[in-house]
């Protein structure tokens, strides 16, 4: 009984995170990791209620299932980690968005050569 108790009260928890579909898709950064956070919290207790039914089932044993939490959270980490890099990215790209100047046009020269020139005009004295 306890198993299902936890699988809804994750379900519970992830539609209290989720704001019960206030969290709206607008393709952001901060929606992705609003969504992950809202998937983490809810998601452990339901992945704590379907492993305890399994348990329950004789299916599996408590000794052996610590990888799968292991791997549980690591996955999280790094989508987390990779939500936020996006999201700092994408606040960094609307607080510096600078307009950026084109280089000016290169000095025509009918020389391809990288060795320094050896002789040098009246004209490129002011420089």
């Amino acid at each position: 009984m306890w198993p299902l108790v936890l699988i809804g009260l994750g379900i519970w928890v992830f539609l209290q995170r989720s704001g019960f579909g206030a969290l709206h898709n607008d393709g952001s950064a901060t929606y992705r990791w609003n969504l992950l956070r809202a998937v983490r919290k809810g998601g452990i207790l339901i992945f704590v209620g379907a492993i305890g039914l399994l348990v329950e089932s004789g299916l599996m044993r408590w000794g052996t299932v610590w990888p799968l939490f292991l791997i549980y959270f690591g996955v999280f980490a790094l989508a987390e980690r990779s939500a936020a890099s996006h999201m700092a990215a994408e606040v960094y790209a609307q607080n510096n968005a600078a307009p950026v100047e084109p280089a000016p046009p290169a000095a025509a020269d009918d020389s391809l050569s990288i060795t320094p020139r050896t002789d040098y005009s009246d004209k490129e004295e002011g420089r």
